[in-house]
């Protein structure tokens, strides 16, 4: 700071976790430990103008999930709950998340022949993976098949609450035409565009759990 002429109150602090949380640490508590001893003994903690929080615990890649509905424990989020309901943050912190993607951030690989027809889709404590198999050799139709999984599972949360969620109820409408007619001219989306429906409602899920939260 001194080199670079810059006081607290014009620095925004970054603690990031990143992929360091385990269902272990964060159920026994030794998170929740560990982040307030990292929060709360930093210097000049008062004097900053914000303090973020970071973490992700989506799996890195989706090799090692078997084909159907997985489900992954968004520990980050428990942490984050258990350090709102403690009371002992010295100051106001910001949450922070890497959504529906590991920290260690790979190129979306979508012009390979092995990319997989899978669905990442954020439930209120877990991240679900709709796993199918590869694209080009079964079929674009396999996210038609998530949507209409994903429209039917307990923790969707309605066409109406963001537009990846209503971009998820049109191709499961557009799945059941499918399955009437096959050989019409279905859409079933693509990686990247599943990727941004993923992330829309991921974004839109924990504006409205934070919201919840803190009672706005």
């Amino acid at each position: 700071m001194h080199e670079l002429q810059i006081t607290p109150e014009h620095i925004d602090v970054i603690i990031d976790l990143r992929d360091m949380l385990s269902e272990s640490d964060v159920s026994s508590g030794h998170s929740k430990i560990l982040a307030l001893g990292l929060i709360n003994n930093f210097s000049n903690l008062q004097r900053f103008r914000s303090i973020s929080l970071a973490s992700g615990s989506f799996p890195i890649d989706l090799s090692g999930i078997s084909l159907g509905t997985y489900s992954q424990t968004r520990l980050e989020w428990t942490l984050w709950q258990a350090l709102h309901s403690s009371g002992q943050l010295l100051r106001n912190v910001i949450y922070s998340d890497y959504g529906i993607q590991h920290p260690d951030y790979s190129r979306l690989a979508t012009r390979f022949p092995s990319v997989t027809a899978s669905v990442r889709y954020t439930a209120d404590s877990d991240f679900l993976v709709f796993r199918g198999q590869v694209a080009n050799r079964y079929g674009y139709e396999q996210y038609g098949a998530h949507s209409k999984a994903i429209v039917t599972h307990p923790e969707y949360s309605g066409n109406s609450f963001s537009t990846g969620d209503k971009d998820i109820d049109n191709y499961a409408r557009e799945y059941t035409q499918y399955l009437q007619d096959p050989e019409g001219n279905h859409k079933f989306g693509s990686p990247e565009v599943w990727r941004r429906i993923g992330q829309n409602h991921h974004i839109t899920k924990v504006v409205s759990q934070l919201s919840n939260l803190y009672g706005l």
